[in-house]
């Protein structure tokens, strides 16, 4: 069953829409920067070899159906980015550096909330963009854009260079 939802913004100026938008962006911004922070401090108090392994099994683990088929049962909240976003904070410091201590339940779901929210918080920052559009057409722009962003920013490696860009244009010619 499906329930159709009315669009909370229908019925305000765009100027109104556009400055929610840039609020919530800079609220994003804010909470990029301290998500980034508590994932370094966290990154960096445990053994990363030991948590990347727990995210890789726990979140990029697909079943299998007895026909052999990749289960549809698998909505993961974690996604290779995630854990490739793990590998990357975690280089920044050197190995000598790093803890040797296995990581706690506790600690591995506050990280996998953590990336969850960096990941919302990186993608909506990007809303402050809209006030430096000086045209209604300008805005237009941007909100595709970040709507592509935000619907594409995890897909990669589904084809040759060419073939992507010749699909893309296609699929978002009348956008």
């Amino acid at each position: 069953m499906f329930t159709q939802l009315n669009n909370p913004f229908s019925g305000l100026p765009q100027e109104i829409v556009a400055e929610i938008m840039v609020e919530a962006g800079r609220a994003h911004e804010r909470e990029f920067k301290e998500s980034l922070e508590k994932l370094l401090e966290k990154i960096s108090s445990f053994d990363v070899l030991h948590l990347i392994c727990i995210l890789a099994v726990y979140g990029l683990f697909v079943g299998m159906t007895e026909t052999g088929k990749t289960s549809k049962k698998k909505n993961s909240t974690i996604h290779q980015a995630h854990v490739e976003l793990v590998q990357a904070l975690a280089l920044r410091s050197p190995f000598s550096e790093q803890s040797y201590e296995p990581i706690p339940p506790h600690q591995v779901q506050e990280i996998w909330d953590l990336l969850i929210s960096f990941n919302t918080a990186f993608n909506l920052k990007r809303l402050v963009q809209i006030q430096n559009a000086k045209t209604e057409e300008k805005k237009a722009i941007i909100q595709v854009q970040e709507w592509l962003r935000l619907h594409t920013n995890i897909v990669r490696n589904w084809g040759y260079f060419r073939r992507v860009i010749s699909i893309a244009k296609r699929l978002y010619w009348d956008v």
